[in-house]
């Protein structure tokens, strides 16, 4: 704040300043605003200082957002990986349980898991579809010897081992069947 001229606290009306004056009334000079403000500074914020508020907190969700859906992609992609992985090993288990044929089939499009043998549903078919909620995956490759899936035989053994690549964006896991024991890992 500027300070007020000599001549002008002087003169000044309401302001006693002569030397015996009490204290309080010289101190009342600091308080005394030059010309043409009020007492009372205005509060609130410009148009501008809102603006780059609302700017800074536009940057912030757009960042957040991404971040967001890239969790999201990698979610569906560990959970797709993780329910193909949880249906080899139930035929697995279906076909020494059994002792029958259980057969795991990957359709890419649309991005679907086949599971067919005993305990199965009405049609001995039970059906995974991975492109819609909460997947919403895609089966980019599988390569099981030139077949489609797998078939375990009444003791639980695979034909044949092999892998399915599932992708959501730029996230994607490799669902792995060892040949030798039919365990199902993901990579």
């Amino acid at each position: 704040m500027r300070r007020v001229p000599r001549s002008a606290r002087l003169n000044h009306p309401l302001i006693d300043t002569r030397p015996e004056a009490p204290t309080h009334a010289r101190r009342f000079l600091r308080a005394v605003p030059f010309e043409g403000t009020t007492m009372h500074p205005r509060r609130g914020f410009s148009m501008v200082e809102l603006l780059v508020v609302l700017a800074i907190l536009g940057v912030f969700a757009g960042v957040a957002s991404v971040r967001l859906t890239a969790s999201a992609e990698r979610a569906r992609v560990d959970a797709a990986a993780r329910r193909i992985v949880n249906a080899i090993d139930d035929a697995r288990s279906r076909a020494r349980s059994t002792s029958t044929v259980c057969k795991v089939r990957f359709i890419a499009t649309p991005p679907t898991v086949e599971i067919k043998g005993p305990l199965s549903g009405d049609a001995g078919l039970d059906t995974i579809r991975l492109d819609h909620g909460p997947y919403r995956v895609m089966l980019k490759t599988t390569t099981f010897g030139g077949r489609d899936g797998v078939e375990f035989d009444r003791y639980g053994r695979p034909d044949t081992g092999g892998f399915v690549l599932v992708t959501s964006g730029r996230f994607d896991r490799t669902v792995t069947v060892e040949a030798e024991s039919g365990r199902a890992t993901i990579h």
